[in-house]
């Protein structure tokens, strides 16, 4: 699907929402790269997050990072 074909679905779908980016507030954000990494983990923490669907990783890298950030800022 090209871009052309997206914009004009987009603007034929009551349902999606007018944005005047002018007075929208937004950030940019920079992707951070990800790198690949063996770490052995307890196969019941895998599982438990396993469980709960598709992204465990994803939710994994989450919990990683608020744990970072919170050291961050009382460490």
């Amino acid at each position: 699907m090209s871009d052309a074909d997206i914009e004009a679905q987009r603007w034929g779908d009551p349902n999606f929402p007018e944005i005047d980016w002018a007075e929208a507030d937004v950030q940019l954000v920079e992707p951070v790269v990800k790198k690949p990494v063996s770490i052995r983990l307890d196969s019941d923490v895998i599982d438990f997050f396993k469980d709960a669907g598709k992204g465990y990783q994803t939710r994994i890298n989450q919990i990683l990072r608020s744990y970072m950030e919170h050291q961050q800022k009382t460490g």
